[in-house]
């Protein structure tokens, strides 16, 4: 794994202040096993300090839907934006139709805007999972 990144020459000054830096490195591969494909992870320096980062993810979901809003508006000529009323429909037998949010107390339905408010003041799991769904 260390040569792959070194292999980037602009990587080069990270990699050598890797501990400074924290950098750790994953990379899931899928692989034929005798028993069918498995996940093989190769890593840079796995468990050195390691971190949850679920929660750095949220970031680039929030900027995923904003960006989706902004392709749909354009393909679709309506005025969506963050405030635009989200419903999910259920997909499973054991799902329900998703369409209001009392946490909202601006209107207590679904939008990107309050989505992503709950995604960074309360790190909330659910919101990520709706901009995800939007984005697809």
């Amino acid at each position: 794994m260390e040569e792959i990144l070194r292999s980037h020459p602009g990587l080069e000054k990270v990699l050598d202040a890797a501990h400074d830096y924290r950098l750790q490195a994953v990379l899931g591969l899928v692989e034929e096993g005798p028993d069918g494909p498995r996940l093989v992870q190769h890593g840079f320096r796995l468990g050195a300090e390691y971190f949850y980062p679920a929660s750095s993810v949220k970031l680039f979901a929030a900027v995923a839907a904003l960006q989706r809003l902004a392709e749909l508006r354009q393909e679709t000529g309506l005025a969506l934006d963050r405030d635009t009323p989200l419903v999910f429909h259920p997909l499973f037998e054991d799902e329900l139709l998703e369409e209001a949010d009392d946490s909202n107390l601006e209107g207590g339905q679904i939008t990107v805007r309050h989505e992503i408010r709950k995604l960074f003041l309360v790190s909330d799991n659910q919101a990520f999972n709706r901009l995800y769904e939007l984005v697809g």
